[in-house]
């Protein structure tokens, strides 16, 4: 018998209104959610709008027979098949409502905030999917077809079935009566028992059926619930289950007791699932398909087919308890806290593959039977080399021993000093080209990390390094004016032996000394310039500062929607503030109607050379800017720019590399705007300055018929409280102004808060505030500090053989591929792994 199928869309309440007195009616009204709620508009950031519609649901659910099913679970929930079409906020729950049915099987699903999606980039009514489905302990869950609402007016020839999905989806348009009706059938079981090849039970194995579990990072996982269709409802093609993740876990997982038992009572009949069997971390996770049906209906569309009530037993492999012992490879001695990992080419494991040797030299990992690739890591002060080398596991033993011995490695000692007096240079960086090797790499102090070391007082770097024969030289130092420093300082062949120590000097002229250490060389002033001779000298001592720091810096970006703020007014009232003080922002902010969104906050390290920046999750704003909502502990982002290669990751499991000129970073100076300073010479030829005082502070301005200039300086520091710039001919002003210096000990001097407008003919199109958190000088970074880290699973793409500032469209491609293993250190790792090959070109493949 055919099923009429109905959705109410409508504003209910317990009772009509007519039958309410006039006080029950307002009271139940203020209690109800919004008929629409905005979450996000177009106008935002990514042309993605987000909006809650006041929905209610109503309808029957019956059994086969048609008989009324009281008592049932009735669920509805947001689809999230298609993550494009429905732009899913972070946190929100899916599931929208639940209710139970009544002794006639009717069910009312009242005041339902469905969320429904706008997209600027597509135009075309707004819409969002939604599934209805239920769960009943006398049968199988069962679903719906998912729907789709649309809250304008139906259009006319418009049927309730969406050909454009081919007939999988009904539309519903708004305030059109209609019902949704369930139906429930008998029950599918299974039963089974899960064990190892030795026949041991696995207690605790979780099986899942429909929906698996994602182990790395993201939203969602892998899923797979059809309905085949029977003969009680025939259906032209498979029915899935797109709310399978949002269906209680006690629906569609299990785990096994303490003899390896598992069962499932209320699956739905002929049916297509995924099934996940997973007894712990440490063993390798089991994924097939499986139907509740016969072979003839399924056909062929999963592993196995279990009927009605079926059974279905696994043997898994089990992992061997594994010993590896670290020694010295000279003395025979253990080594302790090495870090060992055992990796695989082409599987990813979760656990049990690494762990630190102990006092007497032993690592202890569970391994599954398999060919291994060891790596041990010494710690930083361990004078040995790191190793790697084949290692297996027999599916014949229930343990595996393997002793691995590190090489020590070689100890050089790498000095600058002046060559006129002798007097050690610290700051100095080295560079490294071994004998074999055509590539030239930056030396580190041990073989784990690259850590970017610079001589320290004694003018000296001792690195661990393994035995060979060197060329070692002076680093030019990463500086706006690096092309003028003259060919790096090379060594002599030097021969390094393992366990001795050898000393490299570099005797330096003045003339070198001045190239290779800019702090050192005396300031002049430019003749023809755009910035008084005191800001010249401020900008000048600072980036030499700078280049010589070992600095972390924390520091907030914050954000508004300012599609209504009055610009004009906001920059008067920022102008007429003391620069000295940091203004109330957020309550400056909403007075000229901007609101408040949210706060990004950034860690930033640089040596001077090497530039790190940690972006971690955006929060929501707090009435006080100067207060975070607890401490962030994992970055969502991390970039490194080392000069030459710009390295990235983030949680979404990817990581780059690519060659750069620029530090497509965010970096100390970049918030003090020392870059932009250098751009105005054209005007300074043309107009000439003009300088008055203003107090204690100096204003620079500068105009033509194109452009108009205006500094604002403190006259004592040559500290810029304000950078404005105004092009005539395109109509943009871009306006930076620095509030509240704080000067370090070392004498750098940053903003404590900072905040960017940028104008096109008037109309505000950035908005850019900073907010300095807190600043650390460091005497010396740990050798991790620059590191990334990458989790087994990263899929990296390797753009190293693309020349910098090469078209995206080019013949040369990245080179891309998942590493199933854990990376501790990105850059140790690709200097490790030099230049992956490029795909072949397309000539050579016609060849």
């Amino acid at each position: 018998m055919p099923h009429r199928f109905l959705l109410i869309i409508a504003i209910q309440t317990l009772l009509p209104l007519s039958q309410l007195t006039a006080e029950d009616a307002v009271v139940q009204q203020s209690q109800r959610p919004p008929v629409v709620e905005i979450l996000r508009t177009v106008e935002s950031p990514g042309g993605y709008g987000r909006e809650l519609h006041r929905l209610t649901v109503c309808g029957t659910a019956r059994n086969a027979e048609g008989a009324p099913v009281k008592n049932a679970t009735i669920f509805l929930a947001n689809s999230s098949k298609k993550v494009s079409e429905v732009y899913i906020p972070r946190n929100f729950n899916l599931l929208r409502g639940q209710v139970k049915t009544d002794e006639n099987g009717h069910f009312e699903l009242q005041d339902i905030q469905l969320l429904v999606n706008r997209n600027k980039h597509q135009p075309g009514p707004i819409n969002g999917k939604f599934v209805l489905f239920g769960t009943s302990p006398d049968y199988g869950f069962t679903w719906h077809r998912t729907c789709r609402y649309i809250p304008i007016e139906r259009p006319e020839k418009r049927t309730p079935i969406d050909p454009s999905e081919g007939g999988a989806l009904k539309v519903f348009y708004q305030n059109e009566p209609i019902i949704l009706d369930l139906t429930f059938d008998r029950p599918a079981q299974l039963k089974g028992r899960i064990s190892d090849k030795q026949g041991r039970p696995l207690a605790h194995t979780r099986i899942s059926l429909g929906h698996g579990n994602l182990y790395s990072s993201g939203r969602g996982g892998p899923w797979n619930c059809q309905f085949l269709g029977n003969h009680n409802q025939p259906l032209s093609q498979p029915l899935s289950f797109e709310a399978i993740e949002q269906l209680p876990r006690e629906w569609r997982e299990t785990y096994t007791d303490t003899h390896g038992n598992y069962e499932f009572a209320n699956l739905r009949r002929d049916t297509i699932y995924l099934a996940e069997v997973d007894p712990g971390p440490t063993f390798d996770i089991q994924r097939f398909t499986l139907g509740t049906a016969s072979k003839k209906l399924t056909r062929g569309r999963c592993n196995f087919s279990v009927g009605y009530n079926g059974t279905l037993n696994q043997e898994l492999e089990a992992p061997r308890s594994t010993t590896i012992q670290v020694q010295q490879a000279d003395t025979g001695l253990p080594l302790n806290h090495v870090l060992v990992s055992a990796q695989l080419v082409n599987v990813t494991r979760r656990a049990g593959f690494q762990a630190q040797s102990d006092s007497q030299g032993n690592a202890r990992l569970q391994l599954l039977p398999g060919q291994y690739q060891l790596i041990a890591e010494p710690t930083p002060d361990q004078p040995f080399c790191f190793l790697n080398e084949s290692f297996s596991v027999s599916d014949q033993s229930e343990e595996a021993h393997h002793q691995i011995k590190l090489r020590q490695a070689a100890v050089v000692i790498l000095r600058a000093v002046n060559a006129d007096t002798g007097e050690p240079l610290p700051g100095i960086r080295f560079n490294q080209q071994k004998q074999d090797s055509e590539k030239v790499y930056p030396v580190s102090t041990q073989t784990v990390y690259l850590d970017y070391p610079k001589t320290n007082s004694a003018g000296e770097i001792q690195a661990f390094l393994e035995p060979g024969t060197y060329w070692f030289t002076v680093a030019d130092p990463f500086t706006s004016k690096s092309s003028t420093v003259k060919p790096p300082v090379q060594s002599n062949p030097v021969k390094l032996t393992a366990g001795e120590a050898t000393t490299v000097e570099f005797p330096l002229s003045p003339a070198q000394i001045r190239a290779l250490l800019p702090i050192t060389a005396p300031f002049r002033p430019e003749r023809v310039s755009s910035l008084p001779a005191i800001v010249q000298e401020y900008k000048h001592r600072q980036e030499q500062i700078l280049q010589q720091s070992n600095l972390q810096v924390m520091v907030r970006e914050l954000f508004f929607n300012w599609k209504n703020i009055d610009s004009q007014g906001l920059l008067q009232e920022l102008h007429s503030l003391p620069p000295e003080d940091v203004p109330e922002i957020i309550n400056l902010m909403e007075k000229y109607q901007g609101e408040k969104l949210f706060q990004r906050k950034y860690t930033l390290l640089t040596n001077g050379v090497i530039h790190r920046e940690s972006i971690f999750n955006t929060a929501p704003m707090q009435k006080e800017a100067n207060t975070l909502p607890g401490q962030p502990v994992t970055p969502t982002t991390i970039h490194l720019y080392d000069g030459r290669f710009l390295l990235g990751y983030n949680l979404g499991n990817s990581a780059r590399v690519s060659q750069s000129r620029i530090a497509f970073v965010r970096t100390v100076s970049s918030l003090c705007d020392w870059t932009s300073l250098t751009q105005r010479q054209s005007i300074v030829e043309k107009s000439g300055i003009s300088t008055h005082q203003r107090g204690r502070q100096s204003v620079c301005e500068m105009e033509t018929g194109e452009f108009f200039s205006r500094l604002i300086f403190d006259s004592d520091s040559g500290f810029l409280y304000s950078n404005h710039h105004h092009d005539k001919r395109r109509g943009t002003q871009t306006t930076t102004l620095f509030f509240a210096p704080v000067k370090l000990e070392n004498g750098l001097m940053l903003p404590r808060l900072s905040i960017t407008i940028q104008l096109i003919r008037d109309r505000l199109i950035t908005l850019r505030i900073f907010q300095l958190d807190q600043v650390r000088l460091h005497p010396r970074f740990p050798v991790d500090a620059f590191s990334i880290s990458l989790p087994a699973g990263t899929h990296i793409l390797d753009s190293r053989h693309i020349p910098a500032g090469s078209s995206r469209y080019g013949q040369l491609r990245p080179v891309q591929f998942t590493e199933r293993n854990p990376i501790t250190d990105f850059a140790a790792y690709l200097q490790r792994h030099p230049y992956l090959k490029p795909p072949a070109s397309p000539e050579k493949i016609d060849q």
